[in-house]
C-alpha cells in the first residue's frame, strides 16, 4: 500500500501479500528481482506503474 517515489525505488520492498521484492539498478536500467523494467513511472489515478518483462510469482508456501 502507498506510493514510492522514483528516487526511492531502489532497495527491498514488501508486497501487499507480504513477499519481498528487490529493486536494483539506476538511470534507465532497472530490475525487480530477475525481471527487467521495460517502462516505468506511468502515472494512473491511484498508482505509479512499472512494467516488467516477466511474470512476478509469489513465493511457494
Amino acid at each position: 500500500p502507498g506510493q514510492i517515489e522514483p528516487a526511492d525505488i531502489e532497495g527491498m520492498h514488501t508486497t501487499v501479500q507480504g513477499a519481498d521484492l528487490e529493486v536494483t539498478g539506476s538511470g534507465d536500467e532497472w530490475m525487480v528481482n530477475d525481471a527487467n523494467v521495460i517502462c516505468g513511472g506511468v502515472q494512473t489515478a491511484n498508482a505509479t506503474v512499472y512494467l516488467v518483462d516477466s511474470v512476478l510469482m509469489p513465493p511457494a508456501e
